[in-house]
């Protein structure tokens, strides 16, 4: 099983969303659902349907990038056009950067809201499902954080909302039955992170959608004791990522991992090596069990098991 671990560093020419009109109101409580659209679990893959220049197209919805990207077959596909304006550095999962051109996109429409003049770098995608509408790319934190997300991988459906909450006193969603749980954000970027424990210590975690598991870095592993002579002995493969080469991965059972007081015993966790600022990463098998709610405004994270929403 093969594992996708991306990250987008910007940039030479920052994109900006000078367009993007201010949503919130005046008022201290309000909350409006802008946009959704269909989403899916495709082999480890969140993969959501846009429109790109009026055309159908998947892409990977991806919290742990920093940035969008359009593969260039993608871009061959759409009859996309260089930008001369602007380029952008990729980084790969092992460090190493890249300079890229950008693409002009006259129009991307998510749900039924619309970017208009976008300029997104155009890169090469790990191996990804083949499906359809293709997977084009992935749509990365640059446009995710202007809304608040509410991800339903059961329901097949991501939420696009906009939530004002100037006060205390304010009742603004998650609106689930039972009460879930929540956790703190910290936004670095446009990428968040939070503080998770496994076997009870304590890490930063970045929520990423675009891994395909809860990954761990090895060097963690190796401050929690576990020697890489005994995860050798554990089952594992080769994970891929952009611009990088084949990273070695195994699966090892922890005695725990605990978010948002929540406590998951006996987890087992994708192992490999993690050139980023973060411990370990939250990727799409912990999203595919819950109902999700990321707030950046709020710098909340919400979540409740999938049977009891």
């Amino acid at each position: 099983m093969r594992k996708i671990i991306i990250f987008i560093v910007f940039q030479i020419n920052f994109i900006v969303f000078h367009h993007i009109p201010v949503l919130a109101d005046s008022l201290l409580c309000s909350y409006e659902k802008i946009a959704q659209i269909p989403l899916r679990n495709v082999g480890g893959y969140i993969i959501g349907e846009i429109q790109i220049n009026g055309y159908f197209v998947s892409v990977i919805i991806d919290t742990g990038s920093e940035g969008s990207l359009i593969s260039r077959q993608g871009a061959e596909m759409l009859h996309l056009t260089i930008d001369p304006s602007q380029q952008t550095i990729l980084m790969g999962s092992k460090g190493e950067r890249k300079l890229v051109q950008n693409i002009l996109v006259d129009n991307m429409r998510i749900g039924t809201y619309d970017f208009d003049n976008l300029s997104i770098p155009m890169g090469n995608l790990p191996e990804y499902p083949r499906i359809k509408p293709a997977i084009i790319g992935l749509i990365g934190g640059d446009i995710l954080s202007n809304f608040d997300l509410e991800f339903s991988l059961q329901s097949q459906k991501l939420t696009l909302w906009n939530v004002t909450n100037h006060s205390i006193l304010c009742m603004v969603p998650p609106f689930w039955r039972f009460k879930g749980n929540d956790t703190d954000l910290k936004q670095n970027g446009y990428r968040i992170f939070t503080q998770v424990k496994v076997d009870h210590f304590p890490l930063k975690a970045l929520i990423d959608s675009g891994a395909r598991s809860k990954i761990i870095a090895e060097s963690t592993v190796k401050k929690m004791g576990i020697h890489p002579d005994m995860l050798a002995t554990y089952p594992g493969g080769l994970a891929s990522a952009i611009g990088s080469k084949d990273i070695i991965y195994h699966w090892y059972q922890f005695h725990s991992f605990e978010m948002g007081g929540l406590t998951e015993f006996k987890p087992i966790l994708t192992v490999s090596p993690l050139y980023d600022d973060a411990d370990m990463l939250i990727g799409s098998d912990w999203f595919a069990a819950y109902e999700i709610w990321i707030s950046y405004k709020r710098g909340k994270l919400y979540f409740i098991r999938n049977s009891y929403k």
